[in-house]
């Protein structure tokens, strides 16, 4: 029993020794990962990255129909990783700066209707394809025909906000030339209610061979998923500091790019404003597979738009901008074209500079167009 009590003592000893040492490997490791920063951030600079800096300004409105607009006669400034750029709107809310007037003898008007590539996220919007080939055309046809194109692209918009845009502006701005975008996301959610970003979308259904509107008005919803996931980390009150930091701000790129914070809310069950998705529609949260139920609301889309643009002897064409993934749904498309005879154009798989070196053409850390991307893009349309 003595020699029991008697090793008592020493046990506070090799305690604070065990700790002495963890909080000195603590200390070597958090210096270590200070090192890694620090060095990640030099070479970063060397390499030409650069901060965010500050926070963008850029307001996005609700609606009740669409989802989101942009409000009408603004000037913001969107900062990303790779980009600072000026975002202007006119008087209906789109990224242009031009306005519909009267239209005149000799006038043949372009409208583009797309999503975040037919916006230009992240380019100046002089040098967006809608831009670069309203300059091309008017120069090619030696000024004689004043051709004028006006941008009507929504980032996150799908085909169903496009064909509810072309209701609401077509006969206001007149087009010559109807052109609707085509990219990745917008197929697969021509019937799918859950918005990827900011709101909700409207949806179709077909009843009787006709498309239904559903989902509307839009749920009101400022929340969304990254947000809740940023709540997580105490990072809200020094982020402002932190978009200084040209290694975060790359951290930050990729993790919004790969959709994990997406994912990370998603897997938390977070609260949100989201009402639950049918299970035929989506599998956790991600887009409906490009199906016969999306085909059948792309083909009525298409045919709609084709029998309002004879009526007012205008021409339609659909512009692919599509991933390689999206195989399918561009084949689909090609041969939609030729059933309802439209214009059909699919610049990735037409344009052999694009082919032979994909990467050129699109940001470091992000699946949209440059200005390099822009410029194919406008010749290929011009």
């Amino acid at each position: 029993m003595q020699m029991l009590t008697d090793k008592k003592p020493y046990e506070p000893l090799i305690l604070n020794a065990v700790i002495r040492k963890s909080l000195k490997v603590s200390v070597f490791l958090g210096c270590q990962v200070l090192l890694i920063i620090t060095l990640g951030e030099i070479a970063l600079r060397v390499l030409g990255f650069s901060a965010i800096g500050g926070a963008s300004d850029y307001k996005i409105n609700y609606h009740p129909v669409l989802g989101w607009r942009y409000p009408p006669h603004v000037t913001m400034t969107e900062k990303g990783f790779e980009w600072n750029v000026k975002v202007i709107t006119n008087k209906d809310g789109f990224r242009e700066i031009k306005n519909p007037r009267i239209k005149k003898i000799g006038d043949y008007r372009v409208l583009i209707i797309g999503d975040s590539l037919a916006e230009g996220l992240g380019i100046a919007q002089e040098r967006r394809f809608s831009d670069v080939s309203e300059q091309l055309s008017n120069a090619q046809c030696g000024y004689r025909k004043r051709i004028q194109i006006f941008n009507a692209g929504m980032r996150g918009y799908s085909l169903t906000q496009y064909y509810l845009l072309f209701q609401s502006f077509f006969k206001k701005y007149d087009p010559d030339l109807v052109v609707f975008t085509m990219t990745r996301g917008d197929p697969e959610t021509a019937s799918h209610q859950l918005g990827r970003t900011h709101y909700f979308r409207p949806y179709f259904e077909v009843k009787s061979g006709q498309l239904k509107l559903k989902g509307v008005p839009v749920p009101v919803a400022d929340k969304r998923f990254d947000q809740d996931a940023e709540k997580l980390f105490p990072l809200e009150r020094i982020k402002k500091y932190l978009r200084y930091s040209a290694f975060y701000c790359l951290l930050a790129s990729v993790s919004r790019t790969s959709g994990i914070a997406h994912r990370f809310a998603m897997l938390f069950k977070l609260k949100s404003e989201v009402p639950p998705i049918n299970a035929d529609q989506a599998a956790n949260g991600k887009a409906v597979a490009a199906s016969e139920k999306v085909h059948l609301v792309s083909k009525l889309i298409f045919q709609n738009v084709l029998e309002m643009t004879r009526q007012s002897n205008a021409t339609f064409l659909v512009f692919g901008l599509f991933d390689p993934a999206q195989k399918e749904y561009a084949e689909y498309l090609r041969e939609t074209s030729k059933e309802l005879n439209f214009s059909y154009l699919n610049f990735q798989e037409e344009n052999e500079l694009y082919k032979k070196s994909p990467e050129k053409y699109h940001f470091r850390f992000d699946s949209h167009f440059n200005e390099k991307g822009h410029e194919l893009a406008a010749i290929s349309l011009a």
